[in-house]
């Protein structure tokens, strides 16, 4: 059970809070592996602004990656992240390098895990000599959190002792739950204008986050307790869309997402620090894995994601995959790294082209399904043979299934009707 509960989720999202206890900037830098699952041998550098974005086929590493980034981090909580798994068929162990800057100044990490058939697994955090001083600082700066995609799929409100429950939710709702309680009591016997100033980042943030997002209204997060759930003590979680009052539970999993990781992100970064320079939560650093951002998110909402988080938590360095070619055409290439076959592959421009030129140029996907493909193919072998006739039937029949203002068919009607067969 002990190994079950150490196992990386199918799909990672984690939180590495930073702030604490100065509130400078932090990123991850470069990633060094060799040996580690899949990979020979990697070596990736990331953005040094704004979001990275892994892509690649299935299988091709991007969640080693993530995998790998995670149990870098979950060290700082004195959690074990490495396991004998990790080792690549065949070696006798792996070795990991990362380098991240805190304020501007790197720290090398390095883990070193063996397999457990030979010695056990055993693993290492090692820094430069001439970073000691920092050490301390930064395992002051790094804590995580963990949850799986499959948390947000279908959220519930209720029963909150169900063990069944996924654990970032629950958190989430129970914190938030006290604390307006609190907020209430204040405002009830001492203070009307009382505000909770963490209650007031997570508002904040999900109303940032949802103005940037198109045709995303959501506002009034609370509980309530009256009406339909006047015999609950613990009532239920509310939100506002638009003129409807919805509970949680009713939104749609895009939505459930996307809530649940920003209010639970800004409650991470709202949570009070011995020492803090930096008064507004929000601007406060910190680095955020997501495994497939796209899933259950419309292509808008896709392509509005990763700017609607740099806009609610301008330091937070975004690291992602993703299948979505509207994801990528959100980014300029240098912030897209692509994976093919455990190796670090060029990436052409992206950043602005159509999802169709993104398939084909930058994921490696014909435009059109085989059985489309060749009949493009045929059509065009029919023109160049001069059988104009048999090239305009062949049209026909690819507009039944295209449609006729299709572009391939408006371009080969355009074409024939040049060479004269109208």
């Amino acid at each position: 059970a002990e190994r079950d509960r150490r196992r990386f989720p199918a799909r990672p999202l984690t939180l590495v809070e930073s702030g604490r206890p100065c509130g400078g900037d932090m990123r991850v830098e470069r990633l060094q592996l060799e040996n580690y699952r899949g990979f020979a041998s990697l070596d990736v550098t990331f953005a040094a602004t704004g979001p990275t974005v892994f892509i690649g086929e299935n299988g091709s590493g991007k969640s080693s990656i993530m995998r790998a980034l995670e149990a870098w981090i979950r060290q700082f909580d004195g959690v074990s992240g490495f396991e004998s798994a990790d080792v690549r068929i065949g070696a006798e162990r792996f070795d990991l390098q990362l380098t991240n800057a805190v304020d501007g100044e790197s720290f090398l990490w390095g883990a070193r895990s063996y397999n457990a058939h030979t010695f056990g697994v055993q693993e290492r955090l090692t820094t430069p000599e001439r970073s000691t001083h920092g050490e301390e600082r930064f395992n002051a700066l790094a804590r995580a959190i963990g949850a799986t995609r499959k948390a947000v799929a279908r959220p519930r409100v209720e029963p909150i002792d169900d063990p069944k429950r996924i654990v970032v939710l629950r958190h989430l709702l129970d914190w938030f739950r006290r604390t307006e309680d609190l907020e209430n009591e204040v405002r009830l016997n001492d203070d009307p204008a009382h505000r909770n100033p963490e209650l007031e980042a997570v508002r904040r943030a999900l109303s940032t986050f949802a103005s940037a997002l198109p045709d995303f209204t959501i506002g009034r997060p609370r509980f309530s307790r009256v009406g339909q759930w006047a015999n609950d003590g613990r009532g239920t979680f509310l939100l506002d869309k638009g003129d409807t009052t919805l509970g949680f539970d009713q939104l749609s999993d895009g939505e459930s997402f996307v809530i649940l990781l920003v209010a639970d992100m800004a409650r991470r970064l709202a949570e009070p620090r011995r020492s803090d320079d930096q008064p507004d939560p929000l601007q406060r650093p910190g680095i955020l894995l997501i495994d497939e951002i796209d899933q259950h998110l419309h292509p808008r909402w896709q392509r509005a994601i990763l700017p609607a988080l740099g806009a609610t938590f301008p330091n937070v360095q975004v690291i992602a995959t993703t299948h979505s070619p509207t994801v990528v055409g959100s980014l300029p290439a240098a912030n897209v790294v692509r994976l093919k076959d455990f190796q670090v592959v060029p990436t052409p421009h992206t950043y602005g082209r159509d999802s169709t030129t993104i398939l084909e140029d930058v994921m490696g996907l014909p435009a059109h399904p085989t059985d489309i493909q060749r009949r493009l193919d045929d059509l065009a072998r029919l023109i160049d043979a001069d059988d104009l006739r048999g090239a305009r039937a062949a049209l026909d029949q690819l507009a039944d299934v295209l449609g006729a203002d299709a572009p391939e068919v408006t371009r080969y009607d355009t074409t024939l009707a040049l060479l004269g067969e109208g």
